[in-house]
């Protein structure tokens, strides 16, 4: 069977270097798709051979070849090390994931590893009900647990909608995420729809894209009031798609540039 990788109840699929064990026993996996699915910010310094993840107020730096390694400024131990295999670095599941809060799993039946980040619960101000956080593709995304209406579509409290989508099984031609800014269902509020769009998009894509990407969101303010003709918005590694009919609410997806 192959190894597999599980991050909250989501397989990591990896496109063209897979998982492995290593001589110590460790899972190693490629360093941007553990850390991204984790929520993290990775970067890599050739020079120096080491790679960095930021997490909110956590900073993780792990050496190629260096048992060694330093979680906020504090140097530890590990039983392995990060390495590079075939032009990629890979690096320890376990270490990564614990470092960031995680707990982590192996069931060698199946060849899988269970992460877990452990959903974030956090009072909704304006609701007696709560809210919960799933990170897709590197990206955060909260969203009221009780308003899910489907596997990987999440639903804000003011009805603004995000499906996970194919990039991982179909390739860079389909969407990271899928988004619907609604119209006059119960309980849409489209300025707070305009805020949460913001919000993830400027997680990781440049200020000035998403810039422009808003403002050509915010001259459609209503259902029936004019039409948005498809357009992309581009960093240079993410793309967004913005869409909307006449009557139809406005889709907004974003990509991997190819």
């Amino acid at each position: 069977m192959p190894l597999r990788v599980v991050v909250n109840g989501e397989q990591i699929k990896f496109p063209d270097a897979l998982p492995f064990i290593d001589g110590s026993g460790r899972i190693q996996t490629p360093t941007r798709f553990i850390g991204e699915e984790l929520g993290a910010t990775v970067s890599w310094d050739q020079e120096g051979q080491k790679a960095t993840f930021v997490l909110g107020d956590k900073k993780l730096t792990l050496y190629i070849g260096k048992r060694e390694y330093e979680l906020n400024g504090e140097t530890k131990q590990m039983d392995t090390v990060a390495l590079l295999k075939e032009g990629r670095t890979f690096v320890p599941a376990r270490y990564v994931a614990e470092a960031f809060g995680a707990t982590v799993n192996w069931d060698g039946a199946v060849r899988t590893v269970y992460v877990k980040t452990g959903v974030k619960i956090v009072p909704q101000p304006n609701l007696s009900q709560d809210e919960a956080e799933v990170i897709l593709y590197g990206f955060k995304i909260r969203y009221s647990k009780s308003a899910s209406s489907g596997r990987n579509v999440y639903i804000t409290s003011s009805q603004f909608q995000v499906r996970r989508g194919s990039y991982d099984t179909l390739g860079s031609n389909y969407p990271l995420l899928s988004m619907l800014i609604i119209f006059d269902s119960i309980g849409s509020n489209y300025e707070q729809e305009c805020i949460e769009v913001e919000q993830i998009l400027r997680q990781k894509i440049k200020s000035e894209t998403v810039d422009e990407a808003m403002r050509y969101i915010k001259t459609k303010t209503g259902r029936g009031n004019n039409e948005l003709p498809l357009k992309k918005f581009s960093d240079g590694t993410y793309k967004i798609y913005i869409n909307s009919g006449f009557n139809g609410p406005i889709g907004v997806k974003v990509y991997v540039e190819e």
